[in-house]
């Protein structure tokens, strides 16, 4: 799909969201006619379907990050894989959908318009059944394994230096507890678990050091995709970073190798505005945490 039909279907979008329910409505009506076994794959209650639909539409409304959200839209095609969902069911929800938009927009939809739909669905089915092609579920890790490190400097003796996993975990630990505490960057992790934060980051950095994958999230630039995380404050967390690093007592040159790593990941989570900002469900708003006044950051020259 083309940079005019992706506008098209965002167009298209906001003249639907005034009719959401009415178009959820016909949608799941339309899709348990198609195929009534589809029914025992969606919560009964209509709040959760609702809900559903929406974040569908948000991802649709996305398309102008495709490139960006792809890896996401891969990992969901695995989770929808285990929930029961064959191929084949993608294109009934494309007809149903289909069928659900001619009659809400009726006499005002365009072939053009159409056509547009046709090739998100083609975009975005194409991503979420990549699953279906994988052999087995150690292929779906070796996948997730390939996305989330496809930007990383990977060290793979890394881990042996540092002392092993254990050492990497203590790190984390002392690096979250000043980064949930700071006045300025704690402000992310509002609600967030920070025992559940140091594990994933621990998993996550293991692999990159050359220790055995067991990550199960999605890659840093999918996960940070909704939050205006800006350089200024990615050196002040690289500077917290290193601290923690020292502080359980491992060399400079250590901890040079381990920000070389961490760091590779950095263009595909800083953002310049809010406008870079990729929302991950239909009426969420970015995150954005201004650096509070007086905060002493940059570091005076002395």
């Amino acid at each position: 799909m083309d940079e005019a039909q992706r506008l098209l279907v965002k167009q298209s979008i906001a003249a639907l969201r005034p009719h959401t329910q009415r178009l959820s409505d016909l949608f799941y009506s339309e899709l348990f006619a198609r195929d009534p076994q589809l029914e025992a794959v969606f919560r009964p209650d209509a709040r959760s379907r609702l809900t559903k639909f929406t974040s569908m539409l948000s991802t649709f409304d996305n398309l102008k990050h495709l490139e960006k959200i792809a890896p996401a839209l891969v990992a969901l095609g695995k989770r929808h894989r285990q929930y029961g969902v064959r191929a084949d069911h993608y294109a009934t929800g494309e007809e149903a959908f289909m069928m659900s938009l001619r009659a809400v927009r009726g006499a005002e939809v365009t072939r053009e318009e159409l056509i547009a739909w046709r090739e998100t669905f083609k975009a975005v089915i194409g991503l979420m059944t990549q699953a279906y092609t994988q052999r087995d579920e150690s292929s779906y890790a070796a996948e997730d394994a390939r996305l989330a490190h496809a930007r990383a400097t990977h060290d793979e003796q890394l881990l042996d230096a540092i002392g092993g996993a254990e050492v990497v975990r203590r790190v984390h630990a002392r690096f979250y507890d000043v980064m949930f505490a700071d006045e300025w960057l704690g402000r992310f992790f509002f609600g967030k678990s920070e025992e559940a934060l140091i594990k994933k980051q621990t998993d996550f950095m293991v692999a990159c050091f050359g220790g055995p994958n067991h990550y199960q999230g999605e890659p840093p630039g999918i996960t940070h995709m909704h939050m205006l995380i800006t350089d200024e404050q990615l050196d002040l967390r690289e500077t917290i970073l290193r601290e923690a690093i020292l502080a359980e007592g491992l060399s400079e040159s250590i901890a040079d190798r381990w920000l070389a790593v961490d760091s590779a990941f950095r263009s595909a989570i800083a953002k310049q505005d809010k406008g870079e900002c990729v929302m991950r469900c239909m009426g969420q708003a970015p995150i954005v945490v201004p650096k509070p006044r007086g905060y002493p950051w940059p570091p005076k020259a002395e």
